[in-house]
């Protein structure tokens, strides 16, 4: 009698300790849907829903800028509990960047057409020395990518902080790596877009981007 009195008596420690666990997950579930809106609600205010990308516009005439690349990636302790730390301390690094004017670079920079097929933004130059040359984003842009009936919802603003799980720079990384290896490769540089008459018709759309 004794051996059974155990098993049943452990086997009702273990669906207390299950349903323990349901409980936790359950409760979980409730903070997430009721205080992580409120966390985003707050960051709103800096960076209202919509305005995707983060932007730093230099000063006029500046050689460099110090920016924060992805100051949207900021979190509470709740937010970074539920999605991680990801790369939020890189995102959230000031830097001082190279300020990027079209005329300095090829002889002279003609902005063609936009680019990005998946969360990347990018803009297509033709330089004067005859060769091609790409602007893309640090920052990306997800909801390129998202049905319409999830834009401007709790889902998007979900996926647009996962961003912060990547690696910013990667290309950077990348670099020395091929170099090395005598991979044949276009060569990156950490800059930042002027607001720049330069730009063209693409000047309010990429004006403050960080990108390579």
């Amino acid at each position: 009698m004794t051996p059974q009195k155990s098993v049943v008596e452990s086997e009702k420690k273990s669906y207390k300790f299950l349903g323990g666990k349901k409980k936790v997950f359950y409760l979980l579930i409730f903070f997430a849907i009721v205080l992580y809106p409120l966390e985003s609600q707050a960051q709103k205010k800096m960076y209202p829903l919509g305005e995707r990308l983060h932007r730093s516009v230099p000063p006029p005439g500046a050689k460099t800028h110090r920016l924060v690349p992805g100051e949207r990636f900021r979190a509470g302790w709740f937010k970074r509990f539920l999605f991680g730390n990801g790369y939020r301390k890189l995102w959230t690094t000031p830097l001082e960047v190279p300020v990027l004017y079209p005329d300095s670079v090829g002889g002279g920079l003609i902005p063609i057409r936009p680019g990005g097929f998946g969360q990347t933004v990018s803009l297509h130059f033709k330089g004067n020395d005859g060769r091609r040359y790409v602007f893309r984003s640090l920052d990306k842009d997800p909801s390129k990518r998202l049905m319409e009936e999830f834009k401007d919802t709790f889902v998007e603003e979900v996926i647009q902080d996962l961003v912060s799980a990547q690696l910013p720079g990667g290309a950077l990384v990348v670099d020395p790596l091929l170099e090395a290896t005598h991979i044949l490769h276009a060569k990156h540089k950490l800059v930042v877009l002027p607001d720049d008459s330069a730009l063209g018709e693409f000047r309010s759309v990429f004006a403050g981007l960080v990108g390579t």
